[in-house]
């Protein structure tokens, strides 16, 4: 006998849950951050890459946005590189 197909509030409910569970996980993972650029080697006012711990003045990656998330250009390959 083959098992009855999930309902779509199931399936919704179980997303839900993977995605609480995803989140759970990413907030208990704690990165050393740098304390200097990662280009320059430099201390001072750095800008967080959102993916990895890496540190980078404004200056030193043309990054002059007031608001808005940064990643790193060796993140942003490899976000672009899992979605072609």
């Amino acid at each position: 006998m083959l098992p009855k197909p999930y309902s779509f509030d199931e399936i919704s409910t179980l997303m839900c849950d993977a995605e609480k569970l995803s989140l759970q996980v990413l907030e208990s993972v704690e990165f050393n951050v740098n304390d200097e650029c990662h280009l320059c080697q430099r201390d001072g006012a750095m800008v967080i890459c959102e993916h990895c711990p890496k540190t980078y003045h404004k200056t030193c990656v043309n990054f002059f946005e007031e608001s808005g998330d940064y990643f790193c250009k060796m993140c942003k390959l490899e976000q672009s590189q899992r979605y072609d």
